[in-house]
């Protein structure tokens, strides 16, 4: 019986510390993409407006889920060579940089998003957007504090 809960004891070990050693970006790039629906911000936008952020978000999305398949892609070829033994280090540092350039390059897009959403906007409806967003910011922090309150 000792034995059997040593080898358990073990198991679960192995299970919690191996995958804190395997070096694994999080799948971020299997999410989609979704620029923010401005309208639930502002509440005055023109039919205009809508039509046009409509159509910029839909572009925006194209175009960063292209560059989250080229990310899967060369994640998958990351880690084949996780997987070989010895030193890969000729392999794989070039597959970083093209990893770190693919994160550069969604982060600008989703920065052009925005400055195109944002020159859509008036003034007026720009200070409403970015006073409700903190807004539900906050909301969240709070909700998320009386989680950790309520279980912790």
């Amino acid at each position: 019986m000792k034995n059997i809960r040593n080898i358990l004891a073990l198991v679960v070990l192995l299970l919690v510390v191996m995958p804190l050693g395997m070096a694994q970006e999080p799948e971020n790039y299997e999410r989609p993409y979704s620029p923010p629906d401005i309208s639930r911000f502002v509440t005055n936008l023109s039919d205009k407006q809508k039509a046009e952020l409509k159509k910029i978000a839909a572009e925006g999305r194209t175009t960063i889920e292209g560059y989250r398949r080229e990310m899967k892609e060369l994640h998958e070829s990351i880690m084949i060579y996780y997987r070989m033994a010895g030193d890969r280090s000729d392999d794989l540092f070039p597959l970083y940089c093209q990893r770190s350039a693919l994160y550069a390059k969604i982060d600008q897009e989703k920065y052009r998003i925005k400055m195109k959403m944002d020159a859509i906007l008036t003034p007026e409806q720009l200070e409403e957007l970015h006073r409700n967003i903190e807004l539900e910011r906050r909301q969240r922090q709070l909700q998320q504090q009386m989680r950790h309150f309520i279980h912790p």
